[in-house]
């Protein structure tokens, strides 16, 4: 009985921040599946830009937004990529969106030739309890071979109230060059509010 000496379960050294691992040796604790980067939280924001850490590190990177408020009602979340050290702000983004509402409507949204990409069919209400949450997950930015797609999954309120649900993806039509960031913005006027973060995905 009693308590025994950690030296006598296995080497290494024992703390809060180790654990035992199978061959005998205390560790540091294991990461989870994705690894934080970048958070960055809105406050009347013209964007939220995310131009350090997209690198070839990972081959999966994720981006999540929880409860963006934008400054104005009926508005869009967009999305532009970071190319050789400026925006692409050209017309070819190539995306389809997948719509669905609590009312029942289920409709696609797409487009061949925009100049971002829309992350949602409907628009953003910013009323009493109103918020736009959602996912946004890319692969190889850094490859020089392939185009590069962006994937999202999206939840938020519309300006009467329902609830709407969206999947949907595109791509970059103009090259295969490297993307080494990305900034999230509504059509017009700021963000009023928000939390966004950057994963590595392992």
């Amino acid at each position: 009985t009693g308590v025994v000496p950690p030296a006598n379960l296995g080497t290494g050294s024992a703390s809060s921040s180790t654990v035992l691992y199978g061959d005998g040796t205390f560790k540091s604790e294991p990461g989870g599946a994705h690894t934080l980067l970048a958070t960055q939280n809105a406050a009347d924001d013209t964007v939220i830009e995310f131009l350090a850490d997209i690198d070839s590190t990972y081959r999966t990177y994720l981006v999540t937004i929880n409860n963006l408020i934008p400054e104005t009602d009926g508005t869009v979340v967009s999305v532009q990529i970071y190319v050789a050290g400026a925006y692409k702000t050209d017309s070819y983004y190539n995306y389809a969106n997948n719509v669905v509402t609590s009312g029942g409507s289920h409709e696609a949204q797409a487009n061949k030739t925009d100049d971002h990409f829309r992350l949602h069919g409907e628009t953003v209400g910013n009323g009493t309890g109103e918020n736009f949450n959602g996912e946004i997950k890319f692969w190889t930015p850094s490859d020089t071979t392939e185009r590069k797609f962006l994937q999202w999954n999206n939840c938020f309120m519309r300006t009467d109230g329902e609830a709407v649900q969206i999947t949907g993806a595109g791509y970059y039509n103009n090259g295969e060059a490297a993307f080494t960031g990305l900034k999230i913005y509504m059509d017009s006027d700021n963000i009023t509010s928000g939390q966004f973060k950057l994963y590595g995905v392992v």
